[in-house]
């Protein structure tokens, strides 16, 4: 995350709406109910169908929870969450992204330690980075792109306000994408730099090439760009690097020919965002991105968003339940606000589909200075960032998803400057081969729980206690699991339609503390089991955790 803020009229953040203490605003309900109905639905109490094969507008809980249903929630015991799941593994599949599990390499201190140096690879940061499989690597940071010149020897680190060799060049951004398999994002510098400059930067690498160090092969191209970084929002501590919107909108109108004029085959990324969430406002330029899509009259392919920095509380907010059931409602929060940036992207440019990328994503509770900042590295945090991969992965118009970041850069690196994996890295490695292949369609009954409106999040009436995405790859069906309950197991029953997996695994990430923060590795437990194989099946989720099942189905 760029350490960026801007000045609210009020001189700061605020959170919307009133929050009880404790547990006292969070209403468990039971589940019952059956297929999914429109997300509008939010609010519907009772069985929520889990997205695994509907298109995103059709996703959400339905049916509601009579006298009845809501008394067995309350006698089943307090240490049981009895859900059930049905799959249909013949069924036909929708191809899942494989940019969804992007990341971002900073230019600065040696790419945040993939560098020895002298320029030389990292070996333990570089092998633990590359085991994670980033598939789209973002470049050259955020708020550092604003003052970065990509043929310069050295450039200016804007937070540390010195200059540093470009140890991370272009040539050795292009050579861990050709190492690992990712393509390149490149952010032009639209504050300090010329569309001339950046033109230039795009021949280099599209259409002049470089060459790899480590095959003697020519490096792969840059299919994206991404134009500036963040313009709607005011740097407090580099105003020199603001633009207003008009002068973003002039720039882009200037840029865009320029790039394309060198390769017409790059996909260009406008930078864009909602004006508020939950009645906060999250820009200081009211009207930003209708007023922006009105002045630029240059075609763009797709839109960058950073709306999933959740569940973001700046207020003081520190009891533990809301902050935590605030984070497993993160992901409806995003979705709620991409649905909104596809309402403001329909008015500007109808009749047209422009994808959405989120170049910057990340668990994150507050920032600067707050007792809460480290939860960034919590168990709860990793349960929030596959949720939000799996939320992703439903929607048929996301162009990529980079988490902020790779390594290093404070507490948000996935892997920690000792070449670990933190949290969030854990679980998105397990999560990744269920992240791949072909979406099937599910549905899951579970009890839902009413959260209070918190930060960015609006207040819900129905979260879904388990949220589920199920795959296919081959012979092989993976059912991703995240399970939200705070303090019950789950016991799920899978029914998988007659038909009888060969042989099951089911893998789990559990934490003793969802909220331990501890800048070290095995915050989470992983733990192995091999459920009966059966058409149906039976298996229990420990609370807070995440799983993967992973199924071998007949040929």
């Amino acid at each position: 995350m760029d350490r960026r803020t801007f000045l609210h009229a009020l001189g700061r953040w605020s959170r919307a709406g009133t929050v009880a203490a404790g547990g006292a605003a969070l209403g468990l309900t039971s589940g019952c109910g059956g297929e999914a109905a429109p997300a509008a639905a939010e609010g519907a109490a009772g069985a929520h169908t889990a997205p695994g094969g509907q298109d995103a507008d059709a996703e959400a809980a339905t049916g509601a929870t009579d006298a009845a249903a809501g008394s067995d929630a309350a006698t089943r015991g307090a240490n049981v969450h009895e859900v059930t799941l049905a799959v249909d593994p013949g069924a036909a599949g929708v191809p899942i992204n494989p940019a969804l599990l992007g990341s971002n390499v900073q230019w600065c201190d040696g790419g945040d330690g993939l560098l020895r140096p002298d320029g030389s690879p990292q070996p333990a940061m570089q092998a633990a980075a590359g085991a994670l499989g980033p598939t789209v690597l973002r470049y050259p940071g955020g708020t550092q792109a604003d003052a970065f010149h990509w043929d310069a020897p050295q450039n200016l680190h804007v937070f540390a306000d010195v200059m540093q060799p470009t140890l991370m060049d272009t040539r050795r951004l292009l050579e861990l994408c050709e190492q690992w398999g990712a393509t390149a994002m490149c952010q032009v510098n639209l504050v300090t730099g010329t569309p001339d400059e950046a033109a230039r930067w795009v021949r280099q690498a599209n259409v002049d090439g470089l060459v790899s160090s480590r095959t003697g092969r020519r490096l792969p191209a840059v299919p994206r760009w991404e134009l500036g970084n963040e313009p709607y929002l005011q740097n407090a501590r580099r105003p020199d690097l603001d633009l207003t919107p008009a002068q973003f909108a002039s720039q882009v109108n200037a840029f865009i020919p320029a790039l394309k004029a060198v390769d017409p085959t790059v996909r260009l990324g406008l930078p864009l965002t909602t004006d508020r969430r939950n009645g906060v406002w999250v820009t200081p330029y009211q009207g930003f991105t209708a007023g922006v899509l009105a002045a630029v009259d240059q075609p763009f392919d797709f839109a960058c968003v950073h709306d999933a920095y959740m569940p973001y509380v700046t207020d003081g907010m520190s009891d533990p339940r809301t902050l935590y059931y605030g984070a497993m409602a993160g992901a409806l929060a995003v979705q709620d606000d991409l649905a909104a940036m596809r309402a403001l992207l329909a008015a500007a440019r109808p009749g047209r589909t422009i994808p959405l990328a989120l170049t910057e994503w990340a668990p994150l509770f507050s920032m600067d200075g707050a007792p809460t900042d480290a939860l960034l590295l919590s168990p709860a945090g990793a349960l929030y960032a596959v949720d939000l991969l799996r939320m992703l992965a439903t929607q048929p118009d996301i162009e990529c998803a980079n988490h902020w970041s790779l390594t290093g850069n404070w507490w948000f690196g996935a892997v920690s400057q000792s070449a670990t994996n933190r949290a969030v890295a854990d679980a998105v490695a397990l999560a990744r081969p269920a992240l791949a292949g072909s979406r099937l369609p599910a549905s899951v009954r579970c009890d839902t729980l009413a959260t209070p409106a918190l930060g960015q999040m609006a207040a819900r009436d129905a979260m879904p206690l388990l949220e589920c995405l199920v795959s296919r790859s081959g012979a092989t069906v993976r059912v991703l699991l995240v399970h939200k309950d705070l303090d019950r197991r789950a016991q799920v029953a899978l029914d998988l339609g007659g038909v009888a997996p060969l042989a099951a695994t089911l893998t789990a990430l559990r934490s003793a503390d969802p909220f331990a923060d501890a800048d070290t590795a095995g915050l989470m437990t992983r733990v192995t089991s091999h459920p009966a194989p059966g058409a149906t099946m039976n298996f229990w989720l420990a609370p807070h955790s995440v799983a993967v099942l992973e199924l071998t189905m007949p040929g």
